[in-house]
């Protein structure tokens, strides 16, 4: 499902401050996917997001000051590599 910047418009604030939420949470910690659709909210908004960029661009720092600080491997990007690892293991 695809919305233009149209239709998110009216709910900018509201959406970055709930993806926001969880990208804070302790309880979900990293969530990529959330990220994902938080960067993909912004490619769609483009020049709108203007209205509340100091507030995203705070909440994007504080975010990726918290991974820097504590990188970790999502299970699945694990997964993916190891996958990758046994499979051209044989060729070594």
């Amino acid at each position: 499902m695809r919305f233009d910047k149209g239709v998110l418009q009216p709910f900018l604030e509201s959406m970055f401050s709930g993806f926001f939420a969880v990208i804070e949470s302790e309880e979900y910690g990293e969530n990529e996917y959330v990220m994902k659709a938080t960067m993909r909210a912004l490619s769609v908004v483009k020049e709108d997001v203007v209205a509340i960029t100091e507030m995203v661009l705070n909440k994007l720092t504080n975010a990726l000051g918290r991974v820097c600080k504590n990188p970790k491997v999502s299970e699945r990007s694990e997964r993916a590599l190891r996958k990758t690892r046994k499979k051209y293991a044989s060729h070594y």
